[in-house]
């Protein structure tokens, strides 16, 4: 696809990170959108400051979150096989990871162009190198583990069978690009781990934490086995 290109810039805030920290970060954003730039639409890194990144700025169209929730099937089902494919093209660069790979940060277009954003940890989990770079199956469980919590626990619970449908459309969209990651028990029990960490953190309280992990779990062995 031909890159569309911006001439607005947006200044993404990075709190409680060094000037070190924010250069590295600028760094694999770079390398993020050198490995998207002409399979979707990834807003350009320009530069960094002392406790920002400016990117370019687009106006965004609808999120997958959004979709997700108010279950556009034909919309949805194009835009998660894109995002299964984009995901794959990232993974294409050794050890490269977006980080952050969630329905919020995607967003589909009725013209179906997929625009993702914020190519870093989240920022519950602090910064972490091992966050931007290592295994495809930390990026690639995330997305699958944190799709019920998008739509909803409680929705999750009762339409199962729309979850389990979704995360097999994304990732035969991954598949079309690159072979599925294997099952790891270390980087599923990190992700618990992060999980309960990022809901603590956000202020959710521990019970909350461990729901949402339990369930994401429950939901991943409905579909990867």
């Amino acid at each position: 696809m031909q890159r569309k290109k911006s001439n607005k810039e947006f200044i993404k805030p990075i709190d409680k990170h060094s000037k070190e920290e924010i250069n590295i970060l600028f760094n694999h954003s770079i390398k993020v959108w050198e490995s998207l730039k002409d399979k979707c639409i990834f807003p350009k890194p320009l530069r960094y400051g002392d406790d920002s990144i400016v990117y370019e700025f687009y106006d965004l169209p609808e999120s997958l979150d959004h979709i997700l929730k108010r279950e556009d099937s034909e919309l949805i089902k194009v835009a998660l096989t894109k995002a299964g494919e984009v995901l794959a093209f990232i993974h294409k660069n050794t050890n490269l990871l977006h980080s952050d790979y969630v329905t919020h940060n995607l967003f589909f277009s009725n013209t179906f162009e997929l625009y993702v954003i914020d190519a870093h940890p989240p920022e519950m989990l602090g910064f972490s190198e091992n966050l931007l770079y290592g295994k495809p199956e930390r990026d690639f469980f995330f997305f699958l583990m944190n799709m019920p919590s998008s739509y909803g626990l409680r929705n999750a619970v009762k339409n199962k069978e729309y979850i389990k449908i979704n995360q097999e459309i994304f990732i035969s969209g991954y598949k079309a690009i690159a072979p599925p990651p294997k099952l790891c028990i270390g980087t599923i029990l990190g992700i618990l781990r992060d999980v309960v960490k990022m809901r603590f953190n956000a202020g959710f309280g521990l019970l909350n934490g461990l729901a949402h992990a339990l369930f994401s779990l429950y939901f991943l062995k409905r579909v990867y086995k």
